[in-house]
């Protein structure tokens, strides 16, 4: 939802001087989403951490969303800013001098040039009135790169401003579904000024030969090349740990060899 490439989220991560654990989420569906965070924080609880802090306000389905998942994991949950009142947070945001920048914005309620500003006096005095002060109904998203927590700040510069539509699934008279185009989002390009990233140098599980991962931005990496079903997402993602490299990626995009993958001989 916010389109912010991973070395934004590393070089944040650095300056505040907190770890960063990745996951990785392969597939689009929801099962997806909630196995890979269920395997990431499983790992944590075997490390002694039994408490997980969520940032959200007041939206009451999500709080219930969050604390049953979260329970079926034997996960505790926190919420220190449940019931805050949404002005007084962002005002409060901004008197300790957090700068962040708006990433994306859902059309329903801003039109594209809000996509791009800074989060200061100005941007609160111009939110129109349906408009939550800290988007806590999803109407933008955003990215600090600065505050009195940060060692210093992130050089940050913004590109183009680009649409995705969201696209809905209807149920026709007939039974039939119809993909429909509704709403959408207007997403700003950040990016790293200044700064040279390298390749994180990794060893693939499968094959164990060393490969270069994700050059400064997750979408230029090589596995953005490579198209894989849903079937090969959920065989990498119960079978191995990490990223695996593009000539494995690709092996695995043949139904014959995932299935000689996943049942140790081919289909007859």
């Amino acid at each position: 939802m916010h389109d912010v490439p991973e070395a934004l989220i590393e070089q944040q991560a650095v300056q505040i001087g907190i770890p960063l654990i990745k996951v990785y989420v392969y597939g689009s569906s929801n099962e997806a989403y909630e196995s890979a965070m269920a395997k990431a924080l499983t790992h944590l609880q075997a490390e002694g951490i039994a408490h997980i802090i969520f940032g959200d306000i007041f939206l009451e389905d999500l709080r219930r969303y969050r604390e049953n998942s979260m329970r079926a994991i034997g996960m505790q949950t926190v919420f220190p800013l449940w019931k805050n009142d949404t002005l007084v947070l962002l005002k409060d945001f901004i008197a300790k001098k957090f700068r962040s920048i708006i990433c994306c914005v859902y059309d329903a309620y801003l039109p594209k040039q809000w996509a791009g500003r800074m989060i200061d006096e100005s941007f609160l005095n111009e939110l129109p009135p349906n408009v939550d002060p800290c988007g806590e109904n999803g109407e933008y998203h955003s990215f600090c790169f600065d505050g009195p927590i940060f060692k210093k700040p992130l050089q940050i510069s913004t590109g183009q401003v680009t649409y995705k539509a969201l696209e809905l699934n209807i149920a026709a008279s007939d039974g039939t579904v119809v993909t429909a185009a509704a709403s959408g989002f207007w997403f700003c390009e950040l990016a790293l000024s200044s700064v040279n990233y390298k390749h994180e140098l990794k060893s693939c599980p499968r094959c164990t030969q060393a490969f270069e991962c994700k050059p400064g931005h997750v979408a230029s990496c090589h596995c953005s090349a490579v198209k894989l079903s849903d079937a090969t997402y959920d065989l990498i993602r119960n079978k191995y740990d990490d990223c695996l490299c593009a000539n494995c990626l690709r092996e695995l995009s043949n139904p014959q060899q995932l299935f000689k993958e996943k049942y140790g001989s081919h289909p007859h």
